[in-house]
């Protein structure tokens, strides 16, 4: 499961460092497919979309890029799924290392602060839904005047 959900595998076990890094990698990693998407769907006279038909995305250059990003994306999936009870080991053993350190390590604090993370799995699989209407509700408007020419009003 960590293969395919890695990002929900990290948010669960409080990895957040790991989690971050994965998504910003992916969103590297996605840059080519957005370029493809924005290039070949009409949302009218957009900045994006005009920037984006900029490119020969049937050009080989192009397509070498994309299978490239395509590649990487696979990878990071297959590396993260390789690694992620390795990794989460490795974070396990650092922060009971810090809290013995503090010298506050007993069992009861150890288990206080370990285990999994509900609320921050659930907060990863909400995010996208409220990104999502946020910029439906912010972009909404805009396609309506540049398809429309008048504003809603």
């Amino acid at each position: 499961p960590a293969m395919l959900f890695f990002l929900a595998y990290f948010a669960y076990r409080k990895m957040y460092f790991q989690m971050i890094l994965c998504i910003l990698v992916q969103l590297i990693v996605y840059i080519p497919s957005l370029i493809v998407v924005l290039a070949t769907t009409n949302l009218g006279s957009s900045a994006l979309t005009e920037w984006a038909q900029t490119f020969d995305i049937k050009g080989e250059y192009f397509q070498i890029v994309y299978n490239t990003s395509n590649f990487l994306n696979y990878a990071l999936m297959f590396i993260a799924g390789l690694f992620s009870n390795w990794l989460y080991y490795c974070h396990a053993i650092r922060k009971i290392k810090e809290l013995k350190d503090t010298g506050k390590a007993t069992r009861e604090v150890i288990r206080a602060k370990g285990g999994p993370s509900q609320l921050s799995l659930i907060l990863l699989l909400v995010s996208p839904f409220i990104l999502g209407a946020i910029t439906f509700g912010v972009a909404l408007p805009s396609l309506y005047f540049m398809r429309f020419n008048r504003p809603i009003i």
